[in-house]
């Protein structure tokens, strides 16, 4: 087995000094008792922490919990460290004025000048943005630096939801990926191509993420040595997962089991900033004693089983029954003890089943799993007829089979189940049982996916579409089945839907122009002059991605697999509902959906509209419709006809105001006509009263003679 650990892996510059400054500030000041806090862990690493803390140095999370150490009397000698991350102008300056404390600037050189660089570009008036994680120490000290008005950006996609100004600078975070951080500038870049870019990636940060890639595509198996809560250990550890190779990430030797190196030929190792050398020592060592427990645990190897076979022979010449390393068998259980299975598989001894070589999960024990008389399949791990020693793992025999049932799927193109356990770059990670399958981003779902950490957890249909067993690959997707499934829907839904057809559709997009929406495996076109029988302006007024709606189909080209659609005829239609409810005559209150030269177009109710001409405006003379009414006023009106096979209403704004202005008029000239007789008009009574009693009297007395 050959371990081979990546270029420069472990402690980078900046960490070793931040270290030998902080344990130098307990050797130093031996005149008087001393106090040593680092603000915040000087790195991100257990074992370092420990150390620090039997050495007497203890670990402050923010200056108020400095004072409340009580660590500031006059008989003790305080050293506050800053780490390598470094902090902002404002919290030297509350550290500085702290007294009895000294301050230790362990700020590494190449996070103080991206500082530097922020400092200046925003001083100069730049927009500044910094391409990293938004809670990483080293990121919240540089915005400091720019009064706390720098852009964090930590995914490409939210560079469009930013308003750029002409004058951009971007700088990185020291340990952010490369990749990362072209995939960010371009995008930025679109918007202002006159943006100023400083890649202020650490050197040492580059060439280990490099080293750890290339050697990710050499090895069988890669670990990973670091610290959980480590951003740039977590980094090493997707771009290991991202070559397809299993990778483990551990904090400390410990954590490593035998079984992860079973069958391997290369191991690689890589670590984390944070990480010690002697740490990665003793990982080494580590695998070298499993090594020696186990001699030689790859069974691909062909060296290593022509090894096994000869020895074998050699101490079996008498009996025709052989076992060879690497052969799967079949056996019983002959008994169960909490630490190993003793198993029965027709050989010349007994064999055993160790704990760590079943696929136990967390709580479980071997009696949970096995009882005597069960018969298992194991797989052949040691062979020792001297000392009459046979080793076996159901969990190898598991993974042999699980491997067996891939091929066999990817063969059959069947599918399988499987549980989402991670997002790593690049995709998802899932739990095949005893082996781990990835899924590449673009393989999840028809569509692209700008948030796979939905699918964590999520038990997903997939077909294995590469597998490398020597390399433990294996590549999964779930939108080739997703594909598979939408192009036998799209033909049965165009062998059987007709033009007029009224159909159940899900809206999948909305465009300046319409809406696409899937009617079974294919999507067709709904018109936004087809959404409403009202005018709308764009089709997010009406609908929703994902909103199911009744369409009809209009017209159907099965040869470009075109289809139009409309919402608006698959509904009651509105002017029938109108011809129940008005009449000719009627007033009504309607909204001004439309002006033009000639009049105002007048919504009455919902999908139907009237023409005001521009003579029904008003009974003065009207040369402009906009003098009298504008989009969105509320008017009242009169219905002045309605042509049921046009589907036209006339309407007059005049008339609903009841008399014209002419009527009103003659009506007030008449009155005054009238009034000025009463007052100054003489009638004939009055001027003639007498004389005609007089001649009513002759005419009187003529009569009676």
């Amino acid at each position: 087995m050959e371990i081979l650990v990546a270029k420069g892996a472990g402690f980078c510059s900046g960490v070793n000094r931040a270290l030998d400054k902080t344990i130098q500030a307990v050797q130093t000041d031996t005149s008087r008792d001393i106090q040593v806090f680092t603000l915040g862990p000087i790195v991100h690493n257990k074992e370092v922490i420990q150390n620090l803390t039997e050495k007497g140095i203890g670990i402050i999370e923010n200056l108020t919990q400095l004072q409340s150490k009580k660590c500031l009397s006059e008989e003790t000698n305080n050293y506050v460290v800053i780490r390598s991350h470094g902090v902002g102008p404002e919290t030297f300056k509350m550290l500085n004025n702290l007294s009895n404390t000294d301050v230790i600037d362990a700020t590494c050189p190449f996070v103080r000048k991206v500082q530097q660089k922020a400092s200046k570009l925003y001083q100069d008036g730049y927009q500044i943005f910094i391409v990293g994680d938004p809670n990483h120490p080293e990121v919240k000290g540089i915005k400091e630096w720019t009064d706390n008005n720098a852009i964090v950006i930590e995914k490409p996609e939210q560079v469009n939801d930013i308003e750029i100004s002409n004058k951009t600078a971007v700088v990185a975070q020291t340990t952010l990926r490369e990749e990362k951080f072209n995939e960010i500038v371009e995008k930025i870049l679109d918007r202002n191509p006159n943006t100023i870019v400083h890649n202020t990636i650490c050197d040492a940060t580059q060439k280990r993420q490099t080293a750890t890639k290339e050697l990710a595509g050499q090895v069988d198996v890669m670990i990973v040595v670091g610290g959980y809560n480590s951003s740039n250990t977590k980094k090493l550890k997707e771009l290991a997962v991202k070559e397809g190779v299993p990778t483990y990430h551990i904090e400390t030797a410990k954590e490593l089991k035998t079984d992860w190196f079973l069958g391997c030929k290369k191991i690689g190792v890589t670590a984390g900033a944070s990480t010690p050398d002697w740490t990665i020592k003793e990982v080494v060592g580590k695998m070298r004693e499993f090594e020696e427990q186990n001699e030689n645990l790859n069974t691909n190897s062909d060296e290593s089983t022509q090894e096994s076979q000869d020895e074998l022979m050699k101490a079996t010449e008498d009996s025709a029954d052989k076992l060879d390393r690497g052969q799967v068998v079949k056996g019983k259980v002959v008994k169960v003890t909490e630490d190993e299975a003793m198993i029965d598989v027709g050989y010349k001894f007994e064999g055993s089943v160790p704990v760590n070589e079943m696929p136990i999960k967390e709580g479980e024990s071997l009696e949970d799993l096995l009882s005597e008389g069960d018969e298992i399949d194991v797989k052949v791990v040691k062979v020792d007829d001297e000392e009459g020693q046979l080793i076996l793992s159901k969990k190898w025999a598991d993974k042999d089979k699980q491997w067996e049932q891939l091929e066999q799927l990817m063969e059959n193109d069947e599918e399988i189940k499987a549980q989402v356990t991670e997002e790593v770059k690049g995709g998802l990670v899932v739990d095949l049982g005893q082996l781990q399958g990835f899924i590449p981003a673009s393989h999840v779902d028809i569509h692209y996916v700008p948030d796979l950490s939905k699918y964590v957890g999520e038990e997903l249909r997939l077909k294995p579409i590469e597998l490398d067993r020597s390399r433990n690959k294996i590549v999964l997707s779930q939108k080739n089945i997703l594909e598979q499934e939408q192009e036998e829907k799209k033909n049965k839904t165009m062998e059987t839907i007709t033009e007029g057809d009224i159909v159940d559709g899900t809206v999948k997009r909305l465009t300046d122009f319409g809406a696409f929406i899937d009617i079974g495996g294919i999507d067709g076109l709904c018109h936004i002059s087809q959404i409403s029988h009202s005018r709308i302006d764009h089709p997010e007024s009406e609908l929703e991605t994902g909103e199911n709606v009744k369409v009809k189909v209009l017209s159907l080209d099965p040869e470009n697999e075109r289809i139009s659609l409309s919402i608006k005829e698959a509904q009651p239609d509105p002017f029938e509902t109108f011809m129940k409810q008005y009449k000719s005559g009627d007033i009504v209150q309607g909204k001004v959906v439309r002006t033009v030269n000639f009049g105002a177009f007048i919504e009455i109710t919902p999908g139907v509209e009237g023409l005001c001409h521009i003579s029904q405006l008003s009974d003065d003379h009207v040369a402009k419709t906009q003098d009298v009414v504008n989009e969105g006023d509320q008017v009242t009106v009169k219905i002045l006809s309605i042509d049921d096979q046009q589907k036209k209403v006339s309407l007059s704004i005049k008339e609903a105001q009841g008399k014209s202005k002419k009527e009103q008029e003659q009506e007030e000239f008449a009155k005054y006509q009238d009034s000025q007789e009463e007052e100054e008009g003489v009638k004939l009574g009055d001027m003639f009263g007498d004389v005609l009693e007089e001649i009513k009297e002759d005419d009187k007395d003529d009569k009676s003679k």
